[in-house]
């Protein structure tokens, strides 16, 4: 297999290998997570895996700061969580809750983003949470 490096190309479209799924660099610049981070919240919180996370931060019961690798370009991008107690099931029905929250001190930063868990009706430890973050870079 021959092996090809490209330093600075310009490129109008990108395709795969046989000629279809077109994207251009800007799709995929704009669309693709930026930022996702996989974490345990209850007993001693802990990132499992990550992409572009460089601080984890547990800020007390269900409430927990991310800080970007790479920040974000301004303070409107996208943010997506997803929380659970049941074994990696992320889509189990229960009552539960997450959100990204910026109040409480944390007003919208390009750094970081502040999350909250809940058991529905108040912040709540989870075992299983991830969040993922779409935006410009």
């Amino acid at each position: 297999m021959s092996t090809l490096t490209v330093t600075n190309a310009q490129v109008t479209t990108l395709k795969s290998a046989d000629g279809s799924n077109g994207s251009t660099p800007a799709n995929l610049l704009s669309g693709s997570v930026k930022c996702w981070v996989d974490f345990t919240g209850t007993g001693t919180a802990a990132v499992n895996d990550s992409f572009n996370q460089s601080g984890f931060s547990d800020l007390g019961t269900g409430q927990y700061l991310i800080t970007f690798a790479t920040a974000f370009t301004n303070n409107t991008y996208g943010v997506s969580v997803c929380a659970s107690d049941q074994a990696r099931d992320l889509t189990a029905a229960q009552s539960s809750s997450a959100w990204c929250n910026q109040t409480e001190g944390y007003s919208p930063k390009t750094t970081s983003v502040y999350i909250n868990l809940s058991n529905g009706a108040a912040f709540s430890d989870r075992s299983y949470a991830s969040i993922i973050c779409c935006g410009d870079q």
